[in-house]
């Protein structure tokens, strides 16, 4: 029997976000590994709920980046507006202790000017 991998919703270390991702989409929330295998160690998941809300759930691999990330999201992004061309998620809820975050999926919207 293979362990599961670290990023995995199996991993027995991964429990917290697993009760997270269903906290915001429900109980019955698929999970999809969406973690890239190289560089940075983050953990990046796609949560789809019953009822076909999307969002993704993500574990910085250190403090310094999600600081970052979460700064951007909260302060600069909402300072952009509205714009034609693209969206930017918001913050659904967060956990400093564990430096993660999860999202709304943003509709993609794309221009002539865009492509």
């Amino acid at each position: 029997m293979t362990d599961p991998a670290p990023h995995s919703p199996e991993h027995p270390a991964n429990g917290e976000l697993v009760q997270l991702a269903r906290h915001e989409l429900g109980a019955r929330v698929r999970i999809e590994n969406a973690s890239r295998g190289f560089g940075r160690p983050s953990t990046v998941w796609r949560l789809i709920g019953d009822d076909g809300s999307r969002a993704w759930l993500k574990r910085h691999a250190s403090t310094l980046l999600y600081e970052r990330e979460r700064t951007a999201l909260e302060r600069f992004v909402p300072a952009l507006g509205e714009q034609v061309d693209w969206s930017a998620p918001s913050i659904l809820s967060r956990s400093d202790r564990c430096g993660l975050c999860c999202c709304p999926r943003c509709p993609v919207r794309w221009s002539k000017r865009a492509l």
